[in-house]
């Protein structure tokens, strides 16, 4: 059996359950108008799959917000303010840890909205992706207050609604291997983790009700990465979520 059947087989169970598969596509690190960025926006628009893009505020270009608006099925969420690590030396990276005042975290979130809802206007979702999927908890009071409706990090959510009415849904899945050269993470991981969560989801391990995320890094993928996509776009095309939905 390969790692496709076995998903299949998943998907299958959910569906004699009465249960629908939801998943959803997240990519990170918006901010030049290069190469990557105009291959993940045509495999967007090829595919038709709907896409949310993380992009860096601070560091997005005209130029690559203009290639953004031209792509129909891609909506913008705020990807920090400029990717710039905060935390101390041989602490974990993080624009928002602890040791940053609340005051500095809370412009640059509220600057980063605005910077986003000006360029994009509708097509901007307030919704928050910390870089490196990190940030300190005292945080989370912040995000209301600077006009931002949801949040998304890595890994399974432990709650839907944080404080303020803030909603989370997060990414599971994420396709490149940081800790060895960038690669691909390979078909068979990647699909034993999207398998694994709605595994979780349908027992009741994790958040029945959270849609397994799928995040790329279109700056860093290799062709292995960008043929995953495409195939999984194709077999489960019917099944992905725009991340309106996701944060409504």
């Amino acid at each position: 059996m390969t790692a496709w059947d076995a998903l299949d087989e998943e998907i299958a169970r959910w569906h004699d359950a009465g249960r629908n598969v939801e998943f959803w596509w997240r990519d990170d690190d918006a901010a030049e108008p290069d190469a990557p960025l105009e291959r993940l926006l045509t495999l967007a628009a090829r595919s038709g799959m709907p896409l949310a893009v993380a992009a860096i505020p601070a560091r997005l270009s005209s130029d690559a917000a203009a290639m953004i608006r031209n792509c129909a099925g891609a909506v913008v969420v705020q990807h920090g303010y400029a990717h710039a690590n905060h935390a101390g030396p041989d602490r974990p990276k993080s624009e928002y840890p602890k040791t940053r005042g609340l005051a500095e975290r809370a412009r640059d979130m509220s600057d980063g909205r605005k910077t986003l809802a000006a360029l994009f206007a509708e097509r901007f979702l307030p919704v928050f992706v910390p870089p490196w999927n990190r940030m300190a908890e005292d945080g989370m009071i912040l995000l209301s207050a600077s006009g931002l409706i949801g949040l998304s990090r890595h890994k399974p959510r432990r709650s839907a609604t944080l404080a303020g009415g803030v909603r989370q849904s997060n990414v599971h899945v994420d396709i490149v291997d940081w800790q060895a050269g960038r690669r691909f993470l390979g078909e068979d991981r990647a699909l034993g983790l999207i398998r694994g969560h709605l595994e979780a989801r349908r027992a009741g391990s994790a958040d029945p009700a959270e849609p397994t995320g799928i995040l790329g890094h279109h700056r860093v993928q290799d062709a292995g990465a960008w043929d995953f996509l495409a195939r999984l776009f194709e077999r489960h095309r019917d099944r992905f979520s725009p991340a309106a939905r996701v944060f409504a």
